[in-house]
């Protein structure tokens, strides 16, 4: 199952809402929620090993793909 989870690895920008490391003193600056067109937007399978029920704000992540990070997005295109 973990061999999934590498496989659908992906090198590229998750392309976070901001994250920009000229604001690393200040963390509040933050926003680790994913842009629309980002890659991380359903990027693996869901597995059942990784339990893992919502995201940090509550949001649900009942789909069949679960989006990368702490965060599900909230409107899937």
């Amino acid at each position: 199952a973990l061999h999934a989870l590498i496989d659908a690895n992906r090198y590229e920008d998750p392309e976070f809402e901001h994250a920009s490391i000229r604001d690393y003193t200040r963390p509040e600056k933050f926003d680790f929620q994913l842009r629309p067109n980002s890659a991380a937007i359903d990027f693996c399978p869901r597995l059942p090993e990784f339990a893992v029920n919502d995201d940090l704000t509550g949001l649900s992540r009942s789909g069949e793909r679960l989006d990368a990070g702490c965060f599900e997005i909230r409107f899937k295109e």
